[in-house]
């Protein structure tokens, strides 16, 4: 009779364990294929837009009573083909950037608000570069550590972002 019985449980605990399996193991692992095969192949993509500057990320320690500070990046093309610019914005209402094209300047751009949707068309040529200067405002930012960031987006959605640090004291 104890035979009996343990064949019962093991064929329950079977049966258990391949429905577990089935209704729980198999959807995580279908959904982790598609996250990989959908987002993790971007992992290991050489993005084509890159910082001409070795820059580390960090501005420093400034004074919270300093003048709006700014800082000029030039933005280079990489690729093998033109990249459109579509949108520049940061973070933080205290960053902002504007971008000389010639004669005009684009900007100043900040927070992503409803202007900032339209595509900005700006066209830089495989292997060109463009400059974009940012301006740090403090007014009214507390004493302690900042971390921001600026972001170039192209039409393609390749997002190129610039971290801004720094450490803020009262003076």
């Amino acid at each position: 009779l104890q035979e009996r019985s343990d064949l019962w449980y093991n064929t329950r605990i079977m049966k258990n364990l391949g429905t577990f399996l089935l209704y729980i193991v198999l959807p995580i692992a279908v959904i982790g294929a598609i996250f990989w095969y959908g987002f993790g192949a971007d992992l290991g993509k050489k993005h084509d837009l890159t910082l001409k500057e070795i820059y580390s990320g960090d501005i420093g320690v400034i004074s919270s009573q300093s003048p709006p500070l700014d800082k000029t990046f030039t933005v280079v093309n990489r690729g093998k083909a033109d990249v459109i610019i579509a949108k520049i914005y940061t973070d933080c209402k205290c960053l902002s950037a504007t971008v000389p094209v010639g004669e005009y300047v684009f900007g100043p751009f900040d927070v992503p608000v409803e202007q900032n949707t339209k595509p900005l068309d700006i066209k830089i040529p495989a292997g060109s570069e463009m400059k974009v200067k940012l301006i740090f405002d403090l007014t009214g930012l507390p004493a302690g550590k900042f971390n921001g960031n600026l972001y170039v987006e192209t039409l393609n959605k390749e997002v190129l972002d610039v971290p801004i640090k720094a450490s803020i004291i009262r003076q």
